[in-house]
């Protein structure tokens, strides 16, 4: 007698996450200073870029940093997505 417990049926299987595809010239994964600065550069030469992340909101350390660090991701944050090369992927 084989022993069903612990198994589950194959219909009954959901992916936790959805899948998610893209073409990119440049693929960043993290969207803390180093990251942003990374997806900056590459989107302004041209590249097409996808800035992945597994936060909602981009920074990493930075963001407990003060009004400066704050700032400066703000910025960049602007600047990132009025960049038509430049996809950001947040909770990827």
């Amino acid at each position: 007698m084989t022993s069903k417990l612990g198994r589950v049926p194959e219909a009954a299987w959901q992916p936790v996450s959805e899948s998610r595809f893209g073409d990119c010239d440049l693929l960043v994964v993290g969207a803390g200073p180093a990251g942003l600065a990374a997806a900056l550069a590459g989107a302004r030469a041209g590249l097409r870029t996808i800035l992945a992340d597994d936060g909602e909101r981009p920074g990493g350390r930075l963001i407990d940093e003060g009004p400066a660090a704050r700032a400066w991701i703000d910025a960049t944050v602007a600047e990132l997505d009025g960049l038509h090369t430049l996809r950001r992927m947040p909770r990827s």
